[in-house]
């Protein structure tokens, strides 16, 4: 990958892709949302099963976000969601104030099996696995490569998670509420 790429909700390979390829070769996972849709995640275990943690801060936890119906196949996603949930590795904080703009994250160790030859991905802008956001618009997302600009956006992303407080327990809540809608 070069050190900065530009995609939009046009490419190919579309963002979805190029994310789900990135965290199954992360070991570690932050993320900076403002606004997620836990009925839009759709993660599949080759994309968790790496991970050895993912951070996940969100700007704040609304009832439209955390409710969305979930689409057609959705049990099999959410199953898997609430696993990793539960698996230890999962950790979700609420920011006090939305502090950020615009969402970013930043995957760190892709592909590396030597800590010393550890690379990362920061990625800046629209996120999101299912649809952007907006559905009907431009959806702009950066992938930078350069240590500098992940170290950077590592260090914003640790002084906005220390502001944070755990939320975990309310998105296991979630799913478990999205998993009865959904049935059997």
């Amino acid at each position: 990958m070069s050190r900065a790429a530009l995609l939009d909700e046009r490419s190919q390979p579309p963002l979805r892709a190029v994310l789900g390829r990135l965290l199954s070769r992360a070991s570690h996972a932050s993320f900076a949302i403002r606004r997620v849709r836990i009925a839009g995640l759709d993660l599949a275990a080759a994309e968790l099963g790496p991970l050895q943690s993912c951070r996940v801060l969100v700007g704040r936890l609304d009832a439209g976000a955390l409710f969305d119906t979930p689409g057609p196949g959705a049990t099999d996603a959410l199953e898997r969601l609430l696993r990793f949930a539960r698996s230890g590795r999962l950790y979700v904080r609420s920011a006090p104030v939305s502090a950020w703009n615009p969402d970013f994250s930043v995957l760190q160790r892709i592909g590396a099996t030597d800590p010393a030859s550890a690379t990362g991905v920061c990625i800046v802008g629209c996120h999101y696995f299912r649809e952007p956001d907006p559905p009907d618009g431009p959806a702009l997302t950066t992938l930078l490569t350069a240590p500098s600009a992940v170290r950077l956006a590592l260090r914003r992303f640790e002084a906005l998670w220390a502001l944070g407080y755990d939320v975990l327990p309310a998105v296991e809540e979630s799913i478990l509420r999205l998993l009865d809608t959904v049935g059997p």
